[in-house]
């Protein structure tokens, strides 16, 4: 009897025929350790909890990339090339760490295996060490898979060591249209004990998001005032001229906008006040229109270079775009927003009758 294909939905497929050299669909993110875990209790972490998941032990098979969805297809899974310890040379520390990052962030993963490759890297400035986490794009959404490496963690080392397969079976599915919320439910309720509505956990994924967002804006920011004081035109610097200091003005004003309201919004995820729908909402508004208008104003102050592969104005415009859409376009956010806005009033008209 054949078995039976799984095929990735249309989401999956789109993330993974999507990957080039110059745009890799990969998902990267950095754990650090108060104290040193050891590879042989990482490995044994992985196998029992990251093996439960069933895309983490397939590889894509695309035989028809025109016509026909790619399916997975269940291998062997080779923990010596999943799992890969190294020690940064010379002082390590966070400057060592970041620059190792940037060079897996700028290497494919081997199609020919499961998609996801974990570093434990050692001399990175602490007493303990840290992990490098590269997963595609096309196994899971970003938020989903942020949730399942918080799924690997617990309260200590040693609680982190127990866990029964049964509790892990409901979470099994992962894709970027299928079980997130389920997935960053549980990572939630381990990490503050608090979480169990939904709509509240959408608000706590949304800060984070808003934080990258703002983050996105500063360095586009930054890129496009370093340009246009190197830039000369007409015998000076394009700093110089009227409209292109309108255009930095207005990147600066949004980028500080959304600024102020990521900060709202970070202290009202970590105080857990009760306006952190409303705090959520407006930090995801602001951020979004914050790294949509910064973006496509790079473009412009690079001038004709800014449309060219020469320069990363394409990556973070791509970037915009893709965050834009995380949980939800602008329109649903601004919505969003108003009810906030509305059910604050309603309770401070009820406060003071």
């Amino acid at each position: 009897m054949a078995e039976k294909k799984v095929h990735l939905n249309n989401i999956d497929t789109a993330w993974w025929r999507m990957e080039d050299p110059t745009n890799l669909m990969m998902v990267t993110g950095i754990m650090a350790f108060a104290k040193p875990i050891t590879h042989e209790n990482l490995k044994s972490l992985l196998e029992k909890r990251l093996l439960l998941f069933d895309r983490f032990k397939q590889v894509v098979k695309d035989p028809s990339p025109t016509v026909k969805a790619p399916f997975w297809k269940d291998t062997e899974v080779d923990m010596d090339y999943h799992l890969i310890q190294e020690s940064l040379a010379g002082e390590g520390g966070t400057d060592g760490l970041r620059q190792r990052t940037s060079e897996l962030m700028s290497q494919p993963l081997d199609y020919s295996r499961p998609l996801w490759q974990i570093h434990l890297v050692d001399n990175v400035g602490i007493e303990g060490n840290a992990v490098i986490i590269r997963t595609h794009h096309c196994i899971a959404d970003g938020m989903a898979l942020v949730a399942v490496m918080l799924n690997l963690t617990a309260s200590s080392a040693e609680e982190s060591l127990k866990f029964e397969p049964e509790e892990a079976k409901e979470h099994r599915r992962l894709s970027s249209a299928g079980n997130i919320f389920r997935v960053a439910g549980k990572a939630a309720a381990t990490l503050i004990n608090t979480v169990t509505d939904r709509e509240k956990i959408i608000d706590l994924a949304s800060v984070a998001i808003a934080a990258d967002q703002l983050g996105g804006a500063q360095q586009i920011l930054d890129m496009s005032v370093a340009y246009c004081k190197e830039r000369e035109q007409f015998g000076r610097s394009i700093a110089s001229f009227q409209a292109i200091k309108h255009k930095l003005a207005d990147m600066y004003i949004s980028s500080t906008l959304a600024r102020s309201n990521c900060y709202y919004g970070a202290w009202a995820l970590s105080t857990d006040a009760p306006e952190l729908a409303l705090a959520a909402a407006t930090a995801r508004v602001t951020a979004t229109q914050a790294y949509d208008e910064c973006a496509k104003e790079n473009i412009q102050t690079h001038g004709g270079m800014g449309f060219t592969w020469e320069f990363d104005c394409h990556m973070y415009f791509r970037r915009a775009k893709a965050l834009a859409v995380n949980l939800g376009g602008l329109t649903g956010w601004q919505n969003r927003l108003v009810n906030a806005l509305e059910s604050s009033h309603e309770t401070n008209t009820t406060q003071e009758a």
